[in-house]
């Protein structure tokens, strides 16, 4: 087996079963450009699974900073990684990988043309429906320093799974101005707030990591197809768990806040 084959099988064990990444297998990653990352990081899941979605990370200039990125990440999601609300994740017991919880929103493609989209309005009239969403990343140890970035988006950005809660349709019209005045709040399992946010402060607005999506597909040559779904980022900083409950409610979508749920043990 040579280097690459190595570390090809070093990746797909890393994104479909959650193992610590290989670092010595995978020592070339860190020397790849970004644009080649993600050449590996498509082939990785290519070979796990057909992609029904994606995810952007690093949503904020602080996270991109701390992997030495100047934009967003994305990840490829496959459907095995969505659960129902009220689902139970296992918790791991690497000490290399810590599962997390991030407060997100899903958003599911309608028309193809969303692939022409320059606008948030052009990207919100290609969708169809919006979903409560934590997502439970997994926060692997890369090393720091240049290799860091390309390392993170080899590994799919640490995707590992996301829980749908309360959907509803996406009226383009409306739903613009509504997530960007939507609030959401996370509260533990003893009813305590644990963060809030408005909508508007996920990039300006939670449709521009959408957008960054869509441009960022065009370049490496990719579309979306009707039926995928976007995890458009999170609301909060990543939140290491032990255990415990999550609640996520999403007030000022539709005429009822939004609620998705999850547990780990």
């Amino acid at each position: 087996m040579n280097d690459d084959q190595a570390c090809h099988r070093a990746l797909i064990a890393t994104i479909s079963q959650g193992a610590a990444l290989d670092q010595k297998a995978c020592a070339a990653v860190g020397a790849m450009s970004l644009d080649q990352a993600y050449r590996a990081q498509r082939r990785a899941v290519a070979a796990i699974g057909a992609p029904s979605g994606y995810k952007i990370a690093l949503a904020t200039v602080a996270s991109q900073a701390q992997f030495g990125m100047s934009e967003p990440a994305i990840g490829i999601l496959r459907s095995s990684q969505f659960l129902t609300t009220g689902a139970v994740v296992a918790l791991t017991d690497s000490p290399d990988v810590l599962i997390a919880f991030e407060p997100d929103l899903l958003v599911t493609v309608s028309d193809t043309a969303i692939n022409d989209a320059e606008t948030i309005e052009q990207v919100a009239a290609a969708l169809g429906s919006v979903s409560a969403f934590a997502e439970v990343p997994q926060l692997l140890s890369l090393p720091t320093g240049p290799s860091r970035a390309p390392m993170f988006v080899a590994t799919n950005a640490g995707a590992r799974l996301g829980i749908v809660g309360d959907t509803i349709a996406f009226d383009g019209k409306e739903m613009v101005g509504r997530l960007a005045a939507m609030r959401v709040t996370v509260q533990d399992e003893s009813g305590a707030v644990v963060s809030t946010a408005q909508g508007s402060e996920l990039m300006g607005h939670p449709l521009n990591p959408a957008l960054f999506l869509v441009r960022k597909l065009r370049q490496q040559g990719q579309r979306l197809k009707v039926g995928d779904r976007i995890s458009l980022g999170s609301f909060a900083p990543p939140q290491p768990v032990k255990g415990g409950a999550f609640r996520v409610v999403y007030e000022g979508l539709g005429d009822n806040p939004l609620v998705v749920e999850v547990s780990f043990q």
